[in-house]
């Protein structure tokens, strides 16, 4: 089936669209790195589930816009959208992506800082409760018998060893 023009130069800027979305979740992917650096398996696997998303999105998104046709500027047009991304505004995100974390930790902090108070409070009650209940019933010892060492005026002897006399000189 045969793909006007008009359809064609649409596919084509979807595709640059398409690029770009997958260049932000490339770019997420990248934050989260920074954030907290993963094991050379997981990145591994990171990697290789970004890359199954592309093949997949880029996929469905052929089926639906080429009738399942693979046309080249599809794909070039994901590769435009996601290097102008990716090259300029994504460089930026990466660049301010320790501001970026530190505004979403301190909305973090604000959400969860009055659940951290509360349950520090609740920790320092609970632990003085247990405390003063183990004081009660913890189990009463009988003192121990002071046992008394009584020291005896004999030595006891050593066995002796045999002198060996020395050679005489000659």
């Amino acid at each position: 089936m045969e793909l006007t023009l008009e359809a064609q130069t649409q596919a084509f800027i979807y595709s640059c669209v398409l690029g770009v979305i997958l260049a932000v979740i490339y770019t997420a992917i990248g934050i989260i790195k920074i954030i907290s650096p993963p094991s050379k398996k997981l990145l591994f696997v990171m990697d290789i589930l970004f890359m199954l998303v592309c093949t997949f999105t880029t996929f469905f998104y052929s089926v639906l816009m080429t009738w399942g046709n693979l046309r080249y500027y599809v794909v070039f047009g994901e590769l435009i959208g996601f290097f102008l991304f990716y090259l300029f505004v994504g460089e930026i995100i990466l660049k301010c992506s320790k501001a970026i974390t530190n505004f979403f930790a301190k909305i973090y902090f604000f959400i969860t800082n009055p659940f951290r108070i509360l349950f520090h409070k609740l920790y320092l009650l609970i632990s003085v409760l247990l405390a003063k209940l183990w004081k009660r019933i913890k189990p009463r010892r009988k003192p121990k018998k002071k046992v008394k060492i009584r020291a005896s005026s004999k030595m006891p002897e050593l066995p002796q060893r045999p002198r060996i006399m020395a050679k005489p000189k000659l």
